[in-house]
Order: structure tokens, then sequence, then C-alpha cells
């Protein structure tokens, strides 16, 4: 059977499990964002989804490629991998499922008290990274002004090396330039490469797996 006709039954299939969810859980759809992926070497479609009284939260529906499906879903800032079984609240049942989403609603949009500890802990991290990341960007900024301000032939770019569709590690590479005619020895460059290495967090500390800048080598 061609992919293009598989994909279209898929879809309808989706559609019909999606208008089963009734009443207050009654699908909103972020896209609808339908993908063909390979699933135990058979064609299949996946959905994600959001439901309005779960504003937080993020859901999905996969194939199986065998008839069955899985419909799952989980606070979305608490995502690994968004698959069925790396998340809280999977079924293969959409009466099952509606019956979780009934309890979460009871919770206040939570699975247990443990997965509103988790889910507040979490907050508090990322609140914590992005203070961090913007203090760094603050302070990286400031010594590259106060070098080239020392150093008039030196110029030192800040280059975001992620691209669309891919995720680079760290984020920002730091690339000097200097005036042809004026060469710095490599004296010079040691200095100015460890001033920038110096308000790197030290390495193995838990600072370091937030930190966005790369220097270059030298």
């Amino acid at each position: 059977m061609k992919r293009r006709i598989i994909k279209k039954r898929n879809k309808k299939y989706i559609q019909n499990i999606l208008n089963q969810l009734k009443g207050v859980h009654k699908a909103r759809f972020m896209c609808p964002r339908l993908v063909i992926f390979s699933f135990a070497n058979q064609p299949a479609n996946d959905c994600i989804f959001r439901l309005k009284q779960f504003p937080k939260w993020l859901f999905g529906i996969f194939l199986d490629g065998e008839g069955g499906y899985d419909i799952f879903g989980e606070i979305e800032i608490l995502i690994d991998k968004f698959r069925p079984y790396h998340t809280t609240t999977c079924e293969k049942n959409i009466v099952l499922f509606q019956k979780r989403l009934d309890r979460i609603i009871v919770n206040n949009g939570f699975i247990n008290e443990e997965h509103r500890t988790i889910y507040q802990e979490e907050v508090i991290e990322i609140k914590s990274k992005q203070k961090f990341q913007f203090n760094m960007w603050k302070k990286m900024t400031a010594k590259i002004q106060e070098i080239e301000a020392k150093n008039k032939s030196i110029k030192i770019q800040i280059q975001n090396v992620n691209s669309k569709g891919f995720q680079s590690y760290p984020k920002y590479e730091l690339i000097p330039m200097e005036d042809a005619e004026n060469e710095q020895s490599n004296e010079a460059w040691q200095q100015i490469y460890d001033e920038l290495k110096a308000l790197l967090p030290p390495h193995g500390s838990w600072q370091r797996l937030w930190n966005e800048f790369g220097l270059w080598d030298i």
C-alpha cells in the first residue's frame, strides 16, 4: 500500500480517536501535526495536540502500525523524550485516558503530590538556569567590550552556531578577528583567551552544564 494512502487512512483514524474526547476534554490542536515515521518496520502516524483545560501539558497519539495506539501526555517542561512510556499518563484506550484526565483535574493539573513537587523543582531550576545564562551573557559581553577598547585592532564576534533543526553545544562561539596590518603576538592572544576563560564556570561544576559559551582553540 502506498505511503500516501496509509497516511490518509491513519490521519482519519487519529481524528476519530480525538473526536471521542468529549466535553471539557475536547481536543484543541496545536497544528495538528501528523508526521509519518517508522515503528516496528510499519509506517504509522503520530499526532501532537493540546487540551484547553491543561495549558501546561502536551499530548500525543502514536499508532503502532498494527491497529492499536497509545494516547499519552506530560507537563511540557518535564518532557525528556516525548514517547508513550517516557510520560506519566499513557493509555491504550480512550475511555481510560479520559478517566486519567478527570483525576488530573481533581488534582489541579497534576498526577499526584509527587508530580506537583517535581514540577515545582523543575520550575525553580529553569529560573536559576535563565538567571545564570543572563548574567553570563552580561559578563561576557562586558569583558569583550573591555578587551576591544584596549586593543583597537581586535574584534571578538559572538556567533550563534545553532541553526534551524540543529542544536549545538556550546550555543555561542567566540570568534576572534584582527586587523591584518596589526597582528597580535601569541602572548597577547593567550592573555585575551585567559581573560575570557576565567569567566567560564570550572569543569565539573553544575554551572558548567548551563554555560552557553565556547572559546576558540589556541
